[in-house]
């Protein structure tokens, strides 16, 4: 089981610098704000909290695995970090679908 912690985490890193890129270039194609200059653009709040989420879930696969390697056993802070965890990731799945589906532009090929 250990195996599957490692390669999440592994996997999880590419992914991460992919979403840094992406919501950096979000940022750069409409800012933070809405044109009032106050309100915070909804795609923004979304892009915040799906990194955020995704952040602290990487954090808490890596203190798991860490504290794992002594044991061979999961002790009960691991899984009650995997019972905290497995829903906040699937929030950011969630998440990450609403920025594709409801933000995103089609391709190219879509707008003839």
């Amino acid at each position: 089981m250990q195996y599957l912690n490692i390669l999440g985490v592994i996997t999880a890193l590419p992914a991460t610098s992919t979403g840094v890129q992406q919501a950096l270039q979000i940022y750069k194609n409409g800012g933070l704000y809405e044109a009032d200059g106050v309100t915070i653009r909804q795609k923004m709040k979304i892009v915040i909290a799906h990194a955020a989420f995704n952040d602290v879930v990487l954090a808490a696969g890596v203190y798991s695995w860490w504290s794992r390697s002594a044991n061979a056993a999961p002790t009960g802070v691991d899984i009650a970090i995997s019972a905290v965890m497995l829903p906040a990731l699937l929030w950011s799945a969630n998440l990450g679908g609403t920025l594709v589906y409801n933000y995103a532009r089609p391709p190219l090929s879509y707008c003839a």
